[in-house]
């Protein structure tokens, strides 16, 4: 007030250059609440830290370059860029999208951001929590990712400067599905499918390596584990249950929907996974036709 008090002693009354510094002043504050009121709420739905879940100690070690395993990791990026079809791109780009809502194809159209806002917030902090988590073990690594790695990958996707050993995209698809799993059982096969495939799709866009993708499952197992013994996790995770009951259908009705009507199951190719000592080989694999 003390501008507009000046302008008054000096004899003429400008109302508007007076009252600028109180604009700005209350713009200031009401900024101020916003984040306030926006804080807490962000700061409530924390679960996890990296401390809680080293990677590095939990994973194998990802393929040495130039071993045999790391040659076949790369074949299997190069078989599946020959061999992926135009859908399975479009796919594979649409599934860059880091959102529990790309479960909406198994769960149906009411599994939606706007109709799930508990949901949308507490998989937006596990998002957070995952990338946290899952840089350090990038950093500890530093696998170049595949298109680095040989310029006879063309990657579907903006390049990214991280490493490519876990897959934070595998590791948030793979928890999804699994604590989905735990809310709607009687989908639980096609959900852990779709958490699997939405890792694969980082294959077929030409961005990890299987292997990466198999590590970010192996590290989403652990973290489910470790969330759901976690108190004020499980006290949000019982709100978000009651949420997505209540906005699906009755279970016998969830229960009836023909796995077919899934889009993710349409001409996709099976990865299976070979251990061996301290490292995970690819090998890749047809999926069968439909007899």
């Amino acid at each position: 007030m003390r501008g507009f008090v000046a302008t008054i002693r000096a004899g003429s009354i400008d109302t508007a250059n007076a009252m600028q510094p109180l604009r700005r002043r209350l713009v200031a504050t009401l900024t101020g609440l916003c984040l306030l009121l926006y804080l807490p709420a962000a700061g409530a739905l924390t679960y996890l830290s990296a401390a809680d879940l080293d990677l590095r100690t939990l994973l194998p070690s990802p393929p040495a370059a130039d071993s045999a395993a790391q040659l076949a990791d790369l074949a299997a990026v190069l078989a599946a860029q020959e061999s992926r079809t135009a859908a399975q791109a479009e796919f594979a780009r649409a599934d860059a999208q880091v959102s529990v809502f790309r479960f909406a194809d198994v769960l149906g159209p009411a599994f939606s951001e706007e109709q799930l806002p508990l949901t949308a917030a507490l998989f937006r902090q596990l998002g957070r929590e995952v990338v946290a988590i899952g840089r350090i073990a990038k950093v500890h690594w530093s696998r170049p990712r595949p298109y680095r790695a040989s310029e006879l990958v063309k990657p579907l996707l903006a390049p990214s400067s991280d490493g490519s050993y876990p897959s934070g995209h595998s590791l948030f698809g793979y928890l999804s599905a699994l604590l989905l799993a735990q809310i709607v059982p009687e989908r639980r096969d096609a959900l852990l499918e779709r958490g699997r495939l939405y890792g694969n799709n980082r294959v077929i866009a030409g961005v990890h390596y299987p292997t990466d993708v198999e590590a970010g499952r192996i590290a989403a197992v652990a973290m489910a584990a470790l969330l759901l013994r976690n108190e004020p996790f499980r006290s949000d995770f019982e709100a978000v249950r009651e949420e997505i009951s209540a906005a699906l259908a009755p279970p016998q009705a969830r229960a009836g929907l023909r796995s077919s009507e899934a889009p993710y199951q349409a001409d996709q190719t099976s990865v299976v996974y070979m251990y061996s000592g301290t490292n995970i080989s690819p090998m890749i694999r047809p999926q069968k036709p439909d007899k």
